[in-house]
């Protein structure tokens, strides 16, 4: 929707003008302005800031980012270079596309780059930023990342909950083995989604569904869809704050219900694993996330963590590992289906090492190299994000020679990352053959050529959780079946263009055919 709109405008101004608010406002946009121009004449040139194009008041380049800003910006590092300097609003952003300066950024200046902007959607989705993906550097960021390292996402834990994800995963396979029985079609998002979310509702709840016990399941595909949605919004307020307290775009409204969705389910199911833990109700104390994060102190000496600060984490754990592995997952299958020869190799590769008379197992991901150059190449060419999470300078710094102010918000733009000439040969050709020299026991590129889970202080701590369930559901589907194009779609007219948001899937979902290639029994084991 345009907020510029006349359809928009004239009856938010009618209103304005009964309400006698319209002063007020008038007063609003002469303080942005007055605003966007001080800081137009403070970050001038002579600061020797990164090359940029020219801002406009008040706006920045805030209508120069279209509907796909990634795609805007990848054209602006081929016009200024690696590293460039946009206002959003009256927010200086710096952007970086090279292995270099990602490098020291997330390295050699992790010290300076390591906090987050301050944003709605952090105060209002993430529990005033309590979680670990969105505080700010500091103590309480610290502390609630050492709990999700060092208690919840331990290889010890991961084991622990292997059985969760080995049953989800021969769900998944049931399923589709059903739909190819009655010759349909059969909607990846979907299965990749749902394999996610049922993984992370039994690792992290205890449950198949988003749900106290007896009560109605939440959507919590939309739910998480939503928030990715809200996340990697241009929300107005965040960048023009003087007129944010109009929310033309409706974002804050959105916000408020979707944390009051997940507040109705969070607030259930804590008392609920309370009420277990102390026998108030039987059947004993659940062996699964909350009750790991109800048993630990809090901080500052308090006796146990407070609810905000336990939602938070469930949040951040359940958003990282289902959206994220669900686009990836859908992306490395359509590549796969568009080339037989790929698909062909991995199947190959994959009966080698299991056979045709039992299923995949976890143990069997570490001996499927090609299979991970097929990931890694996804990664490279069709990220999860098109940008890294904000980050923002905590000191005044340089970064290539230019001069980075304290404050100023950074973005690594992980989609030109993967699309530059510079470092790869034929970019926009999926090859996943460039990877079959490179270190494969190993996820992160210490050539900072991919970022799938960042890298140093901020980086992802659930990259092994995410990686192992983006291989054994890729593993399982190409046992099981041969996949294909439903009529009328080919390797030539499938839609491969992307959808634009803090996750970038497939413009168009990938429908398939399932053609099982084992033996019966094993679609039920």
């Amino acid at each position: 929707m345009n907020i510029l709109s006349p359809e928009l405008l004239v009856p938010l101004i009618t209103e304005w003008i009964q309400g006698g608010r319209l002063i007020f406002a008038t007063c609003s946009v002469l303080v942005a302005l007055l605003s966007s121009v001080f800081l137009v004449a403070h970050f001038r040139t002579p600061m020797n800031l990164p090359p940029g194009p020219k801002a406009m008041p008040l706006l920045g380049n805030l209508l120069q980012m279209g509907s796909h800003p990634h795609r805007t910006m990848t054209a602006m590092h081929k016009k200024y270079g690696h590293i460039l300097y946009i206002r959003l609003g009256c927010i200086p952003t710096v952007v970086v596309d090279s292995p270099q300066l990602i490098a020291e950024i997330t390295k050699e200046q992790d010290n300076v780059f390591s906090s987050r902007p301050h944003m709605t959607f952090t105060d209002i989705v993430a529990y005033d930023a309590h979680d670990f993906a969105m505080a700010p550097y500091g103590p309480h960021w610290r502390y609630v990342r050492r709990i999700c390292v060092h208690e919840l996402l331990t290889p010890k834990r991961l084991e622990i909950t292997m059985k969760e994800r080995i049953e989800e995963s021969r769900c998944m396979i049931m399923a589709v083995a059903e739909a190819a029985q009655k010759g349909e079609i059969v909607d990846m998002r979907d299965v990749f989604a749902g394999v996610s979310m049922t993984v992370m509702c039994r690792m992290l709840l205890g449950r198949r569904e988003f749900a106290a016990t007896g009560k109605k399941a939440k959507d919590f595909k939309h739910l998480i869809h939503e928030l990715f949605r809200l996340m990697g919004a241009l929300n107005l307020r965040d960048f023009v704050p003087a007129l944010g307290w109009l929310d033309l775009q409706g974002f804050e409204r959105d916000m408020y219900k979707l944390r009051d969705e997940f507040d109705e389910v969070f607030d259930a199911v804590i008392q609920e694993h309370r009420d277990l833990a102390s026998g108030k109700l039987p059947g004993g104390k659940p062996n699964d996330f909350i009750s790991v994060l109800l048993d630990l102190p809090g901080e500052n000496g308090a006796p146990h963590l407070d609810d905000k600060t336990i939602k938070a984490i469930t949040l951040d754990m359940m958003a990282g590992a289902t959206d994220t592995s669900a686009v990836t997952n859908e992306w490395a299958m359509a590549e796969i289906i568009r080339n037989t020869e790929i698909q062909r190799k991995l199947q190959e590769e994959i009966d080698s090492v299991v056979g045709l008379e039992r299923n995949v197992q976890e143990s069997d991901i570490n001996k499927l190299p090609y299979l991970m150059c097929v990931v890694k190449e996804t990664f490279r060419l069709h990220p999860a994000g098109p940008f890294a999470i904000p980050r923002e300078t905590m000191a005044d710094t340089k970064l290539s020679g230019y001069r980075i102010p304290k404050g100023t918000r950074v973005l690594i733009n992980i989609f030109s990352l993967g699309r530059s000439s510079e470092t790869w040969k034929d970019p926009l050709k999926f090859q996943p053959e460039r990877w079959a020299n490179e270190n494969l026991s190993a996820i992160h590129d210490m050539g900072f050529r991919i970022l799938p889970f960042g890298y140093g202080r901020r980086q992802c701590p659930g990259y092994n959780l995410g990686t192992t369930m983006v291989l054994l559901t890729l593993a399982r589907l190409l046992h099981g079946f041969k996949w294909s194009f439903p009529p009328g779609v080919t390797a030539e007219n499938i839609d491969m263009e992307e959808l634009y948001g803090c996750t970038t899937p497939l413009r168009t979902r990938l429908r398939t055919i399932a053609t099982p290639r084992l033996a019966p029994h094993l679609y039920s084991q």
